[in-house]
């Protein structure tokens, strides 16, 4: 069966919160967000995320009725953040990151953004690739992850004309 990429709805809520929070447990130096601190959401804190009641937007990707990716968007200071992406270790490899970064970027163009923000850790080699891939370029800003202050994040971006 071939990749689907589908907007997060209410109805999606359980399968955002299980890949958000194995995504967490598997890569927990990658996100702003720790596994500890989102595992303790209600229900009803996930159906709102889902639903798109909360600042950011996500996107999951679907292989044989099975969720196996996920990217999300938030707007920060009047720019579009590429935040959340993170694919199923099974799945990685496979084109699924890329379609995934497509729906953000697409997303963030129709709304009459220019550019597409994100921050990744240098170290991160695969994601770094990932990105560079799909046109983003590093940026001279620099900023600690909250949770892990030893790690040193930078600014990548993407322009959208």
């Amino acid at each position: 069966m071939s990749l689907e990429i589908t907007l997060c709805g209410a109805a999606d809520w359980a399968e955002l919160k299980v890949i958000r929070l194995a995504a967490l447990l598997d890569s927990p130096l990658a996100f702003g967000l720790r596994h500890a601190d989102q595992v303790k959401l209600s229900d009803a804190d996930w159906q709102a995320r889902a639903a798109g009641q909360t600042p950011a937007r996500y996107w999951l990707a679907w292989q044989d009725g099975r969720v196996i990716g996920l990217i999300g968007m938030v707007w920060v200071q009047q720019h579009p953040e590429l935040i959340a992406m993170w694919v199923h270790p099974d799945a990685r490899g496979k084109g699924v990151a890329d379609p995934l970064i497509a729906q953000v970027l697409q997303h963030a163009k129709a709304a009459g953004a220019e550019h597409v923000h994100l921050l990744v850790s240098p170290d991160n080699q695969a994601a770094s690739r990932l990105y560079l891939r799909n046109g983003f370029v590093w940026q001279d800003v620099f900023q600690p992850l909250e949770h892990q202050p030893e790690i040193v994040l930078q600014q990548m971006v993407r322009a959208l004309c």
